[in-house]
């Protein structure tokens, strides 16, 4: 992966459950490994379930969850679009 970190957006928002695409890398296992395995110890995660053929990821979380943004950027996971996010 270049220096540069894959977009992501919210696809899909209810209180509890978020749903983020990251269509730059559909198919790439190794990088959805690595998203699971940083954002885990997020506090609050309950359930974090990838998908590399529709490059989605799936969170369940308890409480509040930090924001998407800043998670990415802390973990070096993924940039922001805000173009396509609908949260509650």
């Amino acid at each position: 992966m270049s220096n540069s970190l894959p977009t992501a957006f919210v696809s899909h928002s209810v209180p509890g459950r978020v749903r983020l695409r990251v269509p730059s890398m559909r198919q790439k296992e190794d990088y959805f490994a690595r998203l699971r395995e940083q954002l885990a110890s997020v506090p609050g995660m309950r359930r974090l379930t990838t998908n590399t053929r529709t490059a989605s990821v799936l969170i369940e979380y308890a409480g509040d969850l930090p924001a998407l943004d800043q998670l990415g950027a802390d973990h070096a996971l993924f940039s922001w679009s805000s173009a396509r996010t609908r949260i509650p």
